[in-house]
């Protein structure tokens, strides 16, 4: 029997999505894959059309009442924009959980995410905020689910907000099971650290990076105990610290993000001054 998800996480990346991809996994009737980013539907993924590879990730959930999995990527419109509709033509019933955060946090956080990655990223974050694009694209996120908007009906897409996460993460767990018609009464929340990749103190290294691609590492990599990862990530160039506004910058990314948030926070009936921006 063909398995395929009935519900995706598809962002924002730096938001959170790790964190409630752990948690949603910790309830009885919920599967998550154990791949987070599978990336089926981007617009360069290399498994696109390969539905046995896809349907796979998916076996171990047959018989589960929300069967999911968790993209970043897909969120990323600018970046894929064909992935909403190939979500909407091949799940058109999907339903569709997006968490966003503080705008300007946000990008702190991408931006140390790709530093971390090892990306081509300036390592000046004043210059980054200007010129590396995906610092902005991806905290765009009301131009972001508008894309979705167009294919899937709002009763199927869930606003969800990192700083609700953190202050009452059981009251947020609650609303995405209601959202999946699974029985909240049921769920064993372990409350897991947030997962925030630039809690990292150290780039990663070339090699280890291509470690990480090889077949099977991820595998290998569930079973190698932490004090050996972290004596591998010990191997990368240190972090800076995290980075600081200079005014001029903050201004010119308020620019770019501002009107995108309170759209945002309007659709998902928040307070306009739910996210204070300092100014």
């Amino acid at each position: 029997m063909t398995q395929l998800p009935n519900f995706l996480i598809i962002g924002a990346p730096k938001a959170g999505s790790t964190s409630l991809w752990n948690e949603l996994r910790q309830h009885p009737d919920i599967f998550l894959t154990s791949i987070k980013e599978p990336n089926f539907f981007c617009s360069n993924s290399a498994n696109y059309q390969d539905w046995s590879w896809y349907a796979s990730l998916f076996e171990d959930g047959v018989g589960k009442a929300a069967i999911g999995e968790a993209s970043v990527a897909y969120s990323l419109v600018e970046r894929n924009p064909t992935t909403p509709a190939l979500i909407a033509r091949h799940l058109p019933h999907i339903r569709l959980i997006y968490i966003v955060r503080h705008p300007l946090r946000r990008i702190e956080s991408a931006w140390m995410h790709h530093l971390y990655m090892g990306n081509s990223v300036p390592m000046d974050f004043s210059q980054a905020v200007r010129e590396f694009r995906p610092l902005i694209e991806g905290t765009l996120y009301s131009r972001n689910i508008e894309e979705y908007r167009r294919y899937f009906p709002d009763e199927q897409i869930l606003i969800l907000f990192l700083e609700d996460f953190q202050a009452d993460s059981r009251q947020v767990l609650e609303m995405c099971d209601r959202f999946l018609e699974v029985d909240p009464a049921v769920r064993v929340s372990q409350t897991a650290t947030p997962q925030n990749i630039s809690a990292q103190k150290y780039i990663e290294s070339e090699w280890l990076r291509k470690l990480r691609r090889l077949p099977g590492a991820e595998l290998v990599g569930k079973f190698t105990p932490t004090s050996f990862k972290r004596l591998l990530e010990k191997t990368g160039t240190p972090l800076p610290p995290r980075p600081q506004w200079d005014a001029s910058t903050q201004q010119w990314a308020l620019e770019q993000v501002r009107a995108d948030a309170q759209s945002i926070l309007a659709y998902a009936g928040k307070s306009p001054n739910f996210w204070a921006f300092g100014e």
